[in-house]
């Protein structure tokens, strides 16, 4: 982490070139040209956002986090080791009130993955298991794995939403949670997956049978991953 966002110095210099104005989209105000900036007094700082989906400012000569300019402007000085935390888990909302310091560790709770809508159309901490044909749910927490298999992804939402709140408290972010039967059949579809219809028997043991959404044809997943077709004549009602 750079010092240049914990120095004294830095945070004087803020308090003689930029205001915050909460009345504006860009928050930052100039209150005096730097240097050979061509911003004059009272004209917005503009901000780009990152790929990352952060603010970034040019203040000072040098590009910094929206974030944390802030946060030195109006919260006082980042302490050694600590990031700049959106309490909300909106990057681009860096209102004073939502913004606090915290561990890298407790940033990382308080973050949205790469799960959701645009990526792999599941919550935050949910994948297919294709091995065991469901949705799994993993948490790490000091260095051990929590983990559950289910067919339905709001199971998996209820218990990764318990685990946060026990052991992440006012860290805990679940991100994407309002789901939805509509949301269900469209990841079962991506996955080609779905409901458990029944069983069949196989060599005299029973083996459960799924509609897959994408085809609409029923199977049966053998322990190699294997998919085999199901008659629904030999279907046996759960």
């Amino acid at each position: 982490m750079s010092k240049r966002y914990e120095s004294d110095t830095f945070r004087t210099r803020l308090y003689d070139y930029l205001t915050f104005d909460s009345t504006i989209p860009e928050l930052l105000r100039v209150k005096k040209p730097y240097g050979k900036s061509r911003r004059a007094t009272g004209e917005p700082v503009s901000f780009a956002v990152s790929e990352q989906g952060y603010a970034n400012v040019n203040v000072l000569g040098k590009t910094y986090r929206r974030s944390r300019v802030i946060y030195s402007l109006c919260k006082g000085r980042i302490p050694d080791g600590y990031v700049v935390d959106h309490i909300d888990g909106n990057r681009l909302n860096d209102h004073p009130d939502n913004l606090r310091v915290c561990t890298y560790q407790e940033n990382r709770w308080n973050a949205d993955s790469h799960g959701g809508k645009r990526q792999n159309y599941l919550p935050k901490g949910i994948s297919y298991y294709a091995k065991a044909d469901q949705y799994r749910a993993m948490l790490r927490l000091s260095g051990r794995h929590y983990t559950r298999l289910s067919p339905s992804v709001s199971d998996l939402i209820l218990f990764l939403q318990e685990l946060r709140q026990e052991h992440h408290k006012e860290f805990a972010f679940d991100g994407w949670t309002e789901w939805t039967e509509k949301d269900q059949k469209a990841a079962d579809i991506k996955y080609q997956t779905g409901p458990v219809l029944g069983k069949v028997l196989t060599g005299g043991k029973p083996a459960h049978v799924r509609l897959n959404r994408a085809t609409g044809q029923m199977y049966r997943q053998t322990a190699d991953g294997k998919r085999h077709s199901v008659a629904e004549s030999d279907l046996i009602q759960l």
